[in-house]
């Protein structure tokens, strides 16, 4: 049984100062959804997985910047570990794309990304650690929820579909799909707390899982 990556593979963003664009216009308006938007990101999960009475937990950070009018960046580093038969603790960084566009506020979108991820494995005596590339992509859609509730300032959902794997032999890898969805809420103009909910696919295995995160964003 391997670690999900997608904990770790997260749709956060990446200050990337050497992109060139126009900086985000400061505002004190509350903004609704988070595509478009520069903001550090602070995370916490945990995975409940199938035929497993452990669960496994990760923590994670990230950053936001648009890199044009229709497309972010994104960076993440995290930690998921579980205590179990076998101790496992996976390490990982990624970098992600996403393009998308609007129609009357709602932005469906696409996302790509790649990282590194660092692994140790142990069952008693038996230490095991490796390191191999990961990758991901998917398809989503994010909706402000003032088009339902017209009072519902700062609200949003976004589900979404991905696949996740790493550039391991196919034997060895995680291959998975995940089906999600996202609410944000922006409680001001600066500070929003977000919840996550997911259904891990993992494909030649039975240990599919489901994955819960909080987190907090802070525009900058």
């Amino acid at each position: 049984m391997k670690l999900n990556h997608k904990t770790l593979f997260v749709l956060a963003a990446l200050s990337a100062a050497g992109f060139a664009y126009a900086q985000e216009a400061a505002t004190d308006a509350v903004p609704t959804g988070t595509l478009g938007l520069r903001y550090g990101d602070v995370n916490v999960g945990l995975q409940d997985i199938r035929h497993l009475s452990q669960d496994a937990f990760n923590v994670g950070v990230g950053a936001n910047i648009p890199v044009t009018n229709t497309l972010d960046a994104s960076f993440a580093a995290g930690r998921a570990w579980l205590n179990s038969t076998v101790d496992q603790a996976v390490n990982a960084i990624s970098v992600t794309g996403t393009e998308y566009t609007s129609f009357r506020g709602v932005k469906p979108f696409a996302f790509a990304g790649i990282g590194y991820a660092w692994e140790k494995d142990s069952f008693g005596s038996l230490k095991n650690h490796s390191e191999y590339g990961i990758w991901g992509l998917g398809v989503g859609v994010e909706v402000p929820a003032t088009l339902v509730f017209p009072a519902a300032t700062g609200l949003s959902v976004a589900p979404a579909i991905s696949y996740s794997d790493d550039f391991r032999k196919s034997r060895y890898s995680a291959q998975s799909y995940e089906y999600g969805a996202e609410i944000n809420y922006w409680m001001d103009a600066k500070t929003a707390v977000y919840a996550d909910i997911g259904y891990q696919d993992v494909l030649r295995s039975r240990f599919d899982s489901w994955d819960y995160t909080l987190g907090v964003r802070i525009r900058y």
